[in-house]
């Protein structure tokens, strides 16, 4: 399909089920698709899976600049095959899980260029703040991180860490936004008020923050 469109920028797949045997196929090469959103779901029952993410497999994609991975069953080795591939100049990233992420670093050495990062998994998205105060990611500015997350089961101090770490080394963050679900932002918690207490004097370096549920900010 993507063959016969050679000129396509902006592409959607939702859904995408593939038989289990199928036969190996050389990926192919579309020069032109700079946006890529990829949805679905596992399924139970073989011979069909899931999911969307499974199209990587077939794809290189040199232009490619925004990729969103809505997908629970994207593994490591399976994106940085194709981030390893294609090569993209990369910009922004959208990961809903890393499961199957061992080891982090490993996988942002593939993606240098992204200056936007949006992750939604919370186990996934605090193993990558452990990495961006190093070496990776150095033109990363704007960091998401979407989940049902509260002080106490979080540590918040290596992302303070790490911002900072990255503000000495010349390659601050222009934006942090962290959205959580409004029943876990306890302001009576000491360890919420420290949290707050961090954020606000990020902000006051310069740093645009968000602390915030769907309706209010917290710095």
């Amino acid at each position: 399909m993507l063959s016969s469109a050679p000129n396509l920028v902006d592409c959607t797949f939702r859904n995408v089920y593939f038989e289990a045997d199928l036969p190996p196929i050389s990926p192919v090469t579309h020069s032109s698709l700079k946006c890529l959103s990829l949805y679905g779901y596992p399924l139970l029952k073989e011979p069909l899976y899931s999911s969307s993410t499974n199209i990587l497999w077939h794809l290189t994609l040199p232009a490619l600049e925004h990729l969103s991975i809505g997908c629970e069953e994207i593994t490591r080795d399976d994106l940085c095959a194709f981030l390893a591939r294609s090569s993209p100049p990369l910009k922004s990233l959208y990961i809903y899980s890393g499961n199957d992420f061992a080891d982090v670093e490993h996988f942002l050495q593939f993606i240098p260029t992204v200056t936007d990062l949006y992750l939604w998994e919370e186990d996934f998205a605090f193993s990558v703040i452990n990495a961006i105060g190093s070496h990776c990611l150095p033109k990363l500015r704007n960091l998401m991180i979407y989940g049902n997350m509260y002080p106490a089961n979080r540590p918040y101090e290596q992302l303070f860490s790490a911002l900072s770490a990255r503000h000495a080394s010349g390659a601050p963050l222009q934006s942090l936004r962290i959205l959580w679900d409004p029943s876990y932002a306890r302001e009576d918690s000491k360890l919420y008020q420290d949290m707050i207490t961090g954020m606000r004097k990020l902000a006051a370096d310069g740093m645009e923050i968000r602390a915030c549920t769907k309706t209010r900010n917290f710095i």
